[in-house]
């Protein structure tokens, strides 16, 4: 009995204190404003970084983690890459993917008129499942990357009433890389109309500071309308003189930074590239660069001179035709390594030494090259007196 009793009142002591606690079980919603280190104390946030940049530039054990980055929905921080220690030197991802992870779309418009994309507002907002397939507008080019490169220059117009185009970028995991260069103007669409050509020498120096890729002439063509463009299919040019400095035949030709796709055949006793380059609206230039011979001497001069510019629909030449005054580049005294081994013979013209990125450049990695320097005066030897050499090891975050 006194069990009995025992019982009935521990029955009611948990009856009525679950009673009781009703009002603590009722559900709320609550906000948290989670506060970052950074939002929080800047200055140590930056000093933090700063010692991270530190270790990094030292000479350290290189730490090479390998993260899942699998497809789906993340359950949780150990899905994003941003938790890894930021002592790791590399990562390895085991579902990396150019195509997948970073590209470029192009819109006909304007892509997100309604102003209803979501667009990221902190890297930790990118995840594995981000798109740009919300955005709205007609596709003019989508995905392009490394793995999906249009040939360059890739030109790209409007075609909407407003005159308007978009460009998306999608950035989903931490790699480094080039990036892209592009010039936006505005044109009116109707068929192209060659105005003009010439030379000029903007950019060409009597004594380069490098070897490799030297500016020798510019030719420029000028047209009105981007569509139906009549295609440049030669450029004219003489070697008014060329002390030995440079190969004729191994000249190339540029726009812009984009080496162009053409060939140096002799004409008579000139030459002239064969190519087949679209101009755009307004100014066209290219560049005619040249690499100088190693066997080329210290004080050698070349110097070009452009004579004609053809294109398809005007192949005699494009007129009027306005020529700059040529500009005679030296040999300069300098040698850059390259990772064709050299023999260079030193005279009494002292030469400056660089490495493979020239006077204002930098060590590219993974190269490597040879220089023997010869003494060309009798009774005397060869020296090489440093007076910069910063090499050390280096890691993405330098």
């Amino acid at each position: 009995m006194k069990n009995s009793i025992k019982y009935i009142a521990i029955l009611a002591a948990v009856i009525l204190s679950a009673g009781a606690c009703s009002k603590w079980t009722q559900q709320e919603a609550l906000e948290f404003n989670y506060v970052t280190i950074e939002e929080k104390n800047p200055a140590l946030y930056e000093a933090y970084l700063e010692s991270v940049r530190s270790y990094h530039a030292t000479e350290h054990q290189v730490l090479i983690a390998r993260f899942d980055n699998k497809a789906g929905a993340l359950t949780g921080r150990a899905d994003h890459v941003s938790n890894l220690p930021d002592s790791v030197d590399y990562v390895v991802l085991n579902n990396y993917s150019t195509s997948y992870y970073l590209y470029i779309n192009l819109y006909d418009g304007i892509a997100d008129a309604g102003d209803t994309f979501q667009w990221a507002t902190a890297a930790s907002d990118v995840t594995a499942s981000s798109s740009l397939s919300g955005l709205t507008g007609t596709l003019l080019a989508e995905k392009i990357n490394n793995d999906n490169k249009p040939s360059l220059p890739a030109v790209y117009t409007s075609g909407t009433g407003d005159g308007a185009l978009s460009v998306a970028f999608m950035h989903r995991n931490s790699n480094r890389c080039t990036g892209w260069k592009a010039t936006v103007k505005v044109v009116t669409l109707e068929n192209m109309t060659i105005t003009g050509a010439g030379s000029n020498y903007d950019g060409v120096v009597a004594n380069p500071t490098t070897k490799q890729n030297v500016p020798l002439a510019n030719a420029y063509v000028t047209a009105t309308g981007v569509m139906n463009p009549d295609n440049v299919t030669g450029i004219y040019f003489t070697m008014t003189q060329n002390e030995g400095v440079v190969e004729p035949t191994a000249l190339k030709l540029y726009k812009g930074d984009t080496q162009v796709s053409a060939t140096v055949e002799a004409d008579g006793n000139n030459y002239k590239f064969v190519l087949n380059e679209a101009p755009s609206d307004g100014t066209t230039t290219f560049t005619i660069k040249g690499d100088i011979l190693g066997t080329a001497a210290v004080g050698a001069k070349v110097q070009v001179d452009i004579t004609k510019v053809t294109t398809a629909g005007e192949p005699d030449g494009i007129t009027p035709f306005t020529a700059g005054t040529s500009i005679a580049v030296e040999n300069p005294a300098i040698v850059i390594m390259t990772a064709t081994p050299q023999t260079v013979t030193v005279g009494e013209t002292p030469l400056q030494f660089y490495d493979e990125g020239g006077k204002d450049g930098g060590i590219v990695s993974k190269t490597n090259g040879q220089v023997t320097f010869l003494a060309g005066v009798n009774g005397k030897k060869v020296m090489v007196n440093f007076t910069k050499n910063e090499i050390w090891h280096g890691s993405l975050y330098n």
